[in-house]
């Protein structure tokens, strides 16, 4: 079983952070959670965003919250992108209630890449390029790996 990172309310809503689950595997309490929250985790990708014309985008990091990586036939990175791309305009402003996040969840439609688990991205870090983008056809996934 390989190391994830994810984010699961337990049902008070308190956060639980499980960082890996060969560690969490050794504390019985730790792993009944994790069996528990198993269907309703969010994984969380540390994600560095190279798309500086995205409005979402500040110091490299996303303020959308979740991500769409599109890609469902893609065979490399050239093939996929980010389908939550929004061009910065000129006359565009960065709304003071929006963080960057470091970590973020990230659909993927990209079913041949091998971080992709039913339609969530499944790697620890993420990058996302685009430079000079105008179009969400001109980013794209560079941590794709095909499976």
């Amino acid at each position: 079983v390989k190391s994830v990172r994810a984010y699961c309310h337990t049902r008070d809503n308190h956060p639980y952070d499980v960082r890996d689950f060969e560690t969490c595997a050794q504390d019985a309490v730790c792993l009944m959670h994790w069996k528990k929250c198993a269907e309703r985790w969010s994984i969380m990708a540390e994600l560095k965003c190279g798309v500086e014309n995205c409005s979402y985008n500040q110091e490299n990091y996303c303020c959308k919250g979740d991500i769409m990586v599109g890609g469902s036939h893609a065979c490399d990175c050239d093939g996929t992108c980010c389908e939550s791309f929004s061009q910065r305009r000129d006359d565009s402003y960065v709304s003071s209630l929006e963080h960057p996040c470091r970590t973020i969840s990230i659909d993927c439609e990209a079913e041949k890449c091998v971080y992709n688990s039913n339609y969530k991205c499944h790697a620890e870090h993420v990058d996302i390029r685009g430079c000079g983008a105008c179009d969400c056809r001109q980013t794209q996934c560079a941590t794709f790996k095909e499976a």
